[in-house]
């Protein structure tokens, strides 16, 4: 819709994105929400990011988040567009729309 899109991530969501596991089913209610889904023919999780960011949605995380995690942005890679500051992330999304899962 032409809005400026960044999917900020933290903790558990940033761990999955490093390992890949982004949007993998953890619990059996996961796993038959992850069959309806199917069924209904909605996107993946993974998908609905990937193509997201395609259309020029930015991934970020904050570096105090990353290296709570125990991560690296060495090790992140590709999967992340930056990491910065979380007074960056402050200024970017000052009165933004904003949506949490």
């Amino acid at each position: 819709m032409g809005d400026d899109v960044t999917f900020v991530f933290g903790f558990d969501a940033l761990r999955a994105l490093a390992r890949d596991s982004f949007g993998s089913p953890l619990t059996d209610r996961e796993k038959k929400e992850i069959t309806r889904a199917e069924g209904a023919g909605v996107p993946t999780p993974t998908k609905m990011l990937s193509d997201a960011r395609s259309m020029g949605a930015r991934v970020v995380a904050c570096d105090t988040m990353v290296k709570l995690c125990g991560l690296s942005q060495d090790a992140l890679g590709q999967r992340l567009d930056e990491v910065m500051g979380l007074s960056q992330i402050w200024r970017l999304t000052h009165g933004a729309r904003t949506l949490a899962f």
